[in-house]
């Protein structure tokens, strides 16, 4: 384990022993610093001259890191912006994942009728208890989450395999947090929510970040 994974493990341990001990403070001060312990990382390991698909991935963790900081916050306010803010960050990794999967991918109708499903089910599920202000907001988002599930998929036979799975099960696991994030918010409050969203987000963005970059992220296109 390399010195920057050792970091980001433990601050999102101690991010989270915040969040289960309700220590506020901790949470404030740690949770913002966990995205740019992704951006060190990047620049580490995909090194100089940063390509532009690199920069797009430092942009997604840099919207992930405002995003962390907006939803620390009550109020609808700043459940829109850091919603904004996440939302511009997978925009950036479709990007990125349309840019390594040109061409046909196998399967990618199957996956393509799964994320519409998932889409429409929950969205049916959560739309009852959205205010009305949120529905459109929440719905946009939907849509360019499970976008970027999708693309995700579409890296399959066009990158090294071991980039693509990590990749996936990131996107996956990133999936899954924003639901509970949903279901949290809207629905309820459901046992040890704080610590299953947390942890599947921290992995998340850890399998994205180390997918992209060990795919060639920083031989795919230079800037």
């Amino acid at each position: 384990m390399d010195w920057i994974t050792a970091l980001y493990l433990a601050a999102g341990v101690v991010e989270m022993l915040g969040e289960g001990m309700s220590l506020n403070w901790v949470v404030h001060i740690v949770k913002p610093l966990l995205m740019p312990i992704l951006i060190l990382y990047v620049f580490v390991r995909v090194g100089r001259p940063m390509p532009r698909l690199g920069w797009l991935l430092i942009g997604a963790l840099i919207c992930g890191m405002g995003g962390d900081t907006l939803l620390m916050f009550k109020g609808q306010l700043f459940f829109i912006l850091g919603l904004g803010s996440f939302l511009i960050g997978h925009l950036f990794y479709i990007t990125i994942y349309v840019k390594e999967s040109k061409g046909h991918t196998v399967g990618m109708g199957y996956a393509l009728v799964a994320g519409v499903s998932y889409i429409l089910g929950f969205m049916g599920m959560l739309w009852p208890d959205l205010a009305e202000g949120l529905r459109i907001p929440v719905s946009i988002y939907a849509v360019v989450l499970c976008s970027m599930g999708l693309m995700a998929y579409k890296r399959y036979t066009h990158v090294k395999d071991v980039s693509f799975w990590m990749v996936m099960f990131g996107a996956l696991l990133f999936i899954a947090s924003d639901s509970m994030i949903a279901v949290s918010q809207f629905i309820t409050k459901f046992p040890g929510y704080r610590f299953c969203i947390m942890s599947t987000y921290l992995v998340a963005q850890y399998l994205l970040v180390r997918g992209l970059v060990a795919g060639g992220l920083g031989k795919v296109e230079s800037s």
